[in-house]
């Protein structure tokens, strides 16, 4: 958080809806990857590898692009059409804590979909730093302003 900022950290609907517009927006080239491997390729086995292999590796590839990039300037698509700005301790974040902070998202989102992980999730009253991934790379979400 930088100097003489009052930090008010949001709740998990903004925050949601920033990240699936986000995600839209990376699954856009994504689906028309896909649509140009099926139109090409005919043999159903080779085409079925094809999109996997680069399916998963290109998506996690721009996944990691995509929200490193964007958080260490402040922010992503999604976050900055919806009015919020990702801050540190010393203003925007680092290479090293997006890096932290999208493996940590990595690992919330696989916990989140076990009933536990999800139940810890929603019932976090900690507003100072309520979501791990938050917690782990020292950064917050807030409104712009």
């Amino acid at each position: 958080m930088s100097v003489g900022t009052e930090v008010a950290s949001l709740g998990f609907g903004r925050r949601l809806f920033a990240y699936l517009i986000d995600l839209v927006l990376l699954y856009i080239p994504l689906f028309i990857g896909d649509m140009a491997i099926r139109s090409m390729v005919l043999d159903t086995a080779t085409r079925s590898t094809l999109q996997n292999t680069l399916g998963w590796s290109l998506g996690s590839l721009m996944y990691a692009a995509y929200f490193i990039t964007l958080w260490m300037s402040g922010g992503t698509v999604g976050q900055r059409i919806l009015g919020l700005k990702l801050v540190s301790a010393n203003g925007t974040p680092s290479f090293a804590q997006s890096l932290s902070r999208l493996i940590a998202l990595v690992v919330v989102q696989v916990v989140i979909f076990s009933v536990i992980g999800f139940l810890v999730f929603v019932y976090n009253r900690s507003r100072e730093r309520p979501y791990w991934h938050d917690t782990v790379s020292r950064t917050t979400v807030i409104r712009r302003g």
